[in-house]
């Protein structure tokens, strides 16, 4: 499937609380992973018409975020015994799917 990037680029822009986009290689998510807790965001629309939804994952691969919220918010938490950093932001993306969530 084709990403608009410069949809991604204008919409993260815009909307400051939108920290990494995640470019999943299957669209189909159950309803059980969205993020629902008191806080989070409703969807946003790009310009484009794309949906940018959040979810209770987290995940390395296929993404888009800028190098301050890597800087500032992902690398500081994976100072951990896992191998792979996905394995300790999963925990931190269902703990607080408002900001981590993708």
């Amino acid at each position: 499937k084709e990403i608009n990037h410069t949809d991604v680029m204008i919409t993260a822009d815009t909307h400051p609380e939108m920290h990494l986009v995640r470019f999943p290689e299957r669209w189909s998510i159950s309803k059980g992973k969205i993020c629902e807790k008191e806080g989070a965001s409703k969807d946003i629309i790009g310009p484009s018409g794309m949906i940018y939804r959040r979810y209770k994952k987290w995940s390395d691969q296929n993404q888009f975020a800028s190098v301050d919220h890597y800087k500032n918010d992902i690398l500081p938490r994976v100072q951990s015994q896992f191998e792979f950093m996905e394995e300790e932001m999963i925990n931190v993306a269902r703990r607080n799917c408002t900001y981590f969530g993708v």
